[in-house]
């Protein structure tokens, strides 16, 4: 009767040890998902006076857009007649490495534009994006320095590779989540207008 008894309490131990090791386990995951919007990397290789990298080169044709910072849409241009959307990876030009924010990113615009894929269009289309500036909290010593997020996003066609559309616009906020989902918000009224280009007087295309 004792070695039964005490093959019980062994079981009943057992049975508590893998109880409590799963309770920690889930306890840890918790945790460690929630720590990844806080991870982030600054960069020591960047150089103060180096030029930073850019998806869009030439700023000539943007102008100034009362949604979006700069905005360029090739004349004819209407994200409507797409057949296709494919959003590329995220490009992260900016000094600070953040897989939180470039997931978060390729998110949102994948839902951005997946609605405009349609069976009656006649365009392929690649969307590039790439996080030129990123500053993800408020500085100790540079408090009216807020968290910041700039990205650039250029509309091609996939076989031509014409491109169709530059948009360049950025968001600050008191936190970097609120800056990005205010970017990602402005992003989509922009594509509600819809985003396409206004009817342009010849000698003003190009």
């Amino acid at each position: 009767m004792k070695k039964h008894s005490l093959s019980v309490q062994y079981l009943i131990i057992f049975l508590i040890t893998i109880v409590l090791s799963f309770s920690y386990g889930c306890s840890f995951s918790r945790k460690s998902k929630q720590k990844k919007e806080n991870e982030f990397v600054q960069s020591q290789t960047v150089r103060i006076y180096s030029k930073p990298k850019t998806l869009i080169s030439d700023y000539k044709k943007m102008k100034e857009h009362n949604i979006v910072s700069w905005l360029w849409i090739k004349p004819g241009f209407d994200l409507n007649n797409c057949g296709n959307v494919n959003v590329l990876p995220i490009v992260n030009y900016s000094n600070v490495k953040y897989e939180w924010a470039e997931t978060k990113l390729k998110q949102e615009l994948d839902k951005l534009y997946s609605p405009y894929n349609s069976a009656t269009g006649t365009m392929d289309l690649e969307i590039s994006a790439a996080i030129i500036d990123l500053i993800p909290k408020k500085r100790i010593f540079k408090s009216n320095i807020k968290p910041k997020i700039a990205v650039e996003i250029i509309i091609i066609d996939k076989s031509t590779k014409t491109v169709y559309c530059m948009i360049s616009h950025y968001k600050k906020a008191e936190k970097f989540k609120d800056a990005l989902d205010e970017l990602i918000i402005d992003l989509k009224n922009l594509s509600d207008k819809p985003l396409r280009s206004e009817p342009q007087h010849p000698a003003q295309q190009d």
